[in-house]
């Protein structure tokens, strides 16, 4: 009986001093340093290496302080685009002058569904499912988003602690995780 009432007890302790994470709540890691570089495939012929890093924090033209994602590629050479982490919520700017728009809802959860923007050309996200998806940087347990918007229909596979893994396109050409740096990953 005092072994079952201790047992308890520090199940109850534990509980209180260890936080909980629930899969799904850290999909999208914004840390300044961060950085992944994935595969371009068009079809299945690979095309060119993208590489995208967190270089620093900046102000958004709203006062909101936004993570600088800076995004290297034979083809677009170099851009940015600002992520802003609400907790619950992550918001993108296209621009530091740009509205936000939402772009993550936290945590993912099968079903779960939100959008961005007004009906006709804004961005509509389900999470349809979990699953392991290979790539070259690995195997990760991932949760499977659909996205749709006025061009593209695609699915976004996000993995705790690491991001996003894999983008693939109706069109066939896809995006896969090649490596990555994460404060406290890999």
């Amino acid at each position: 009986m005092r072994l079952i009432i201790l047992l308890n007890s520090m199940t109850i302790l534990l509980s209180i001093l260890l936080p909980t994470v629930t899969f799904g709540e850290s999909c999208f890691p914004l840390t300044v340093g961060n950085e992944w570089r994935y595969l371009f495939y068009y079809d299945s012929d690979y095309q060119y290496t993208v590489l995208n890093k967190i270089k620093g924090v900046e102000t958004m033209q709203d006062g909101t302080p936004a993570y600088a994602f800076y995004t290297y590629s034979p083809i677009i050479h170099e851009s940015v685009t600002y992520y802003y982490d609400a907790g619950t919520n992550i918001y993108v700017y296209q621009t530091e002058r740009d509205d936000p728009s939402l772009f993550l809802q936290l945590p993912l959860e099968l079903n779960k569904s939100w959008s961005s923007g007004d009906p006709f050309s804004g961005v509509s996200y389900q999470v349809v499912g979990q699953e392991e998806v290979t790539v070259s940087a690995g195997t990760f347990q991932t949760w499977k988003v659909e996205v749709n918007d006025v061009v593209f229909h695609r699915f976004i596979y996000f993995a705790e602690g690491v991001g996003q893994v894999q983008v693939v396109y109706d069109n066939g050409s896809r995006y896969e995780l090649k490596d990555y740096k994460v404060a406290g990953g890999e």
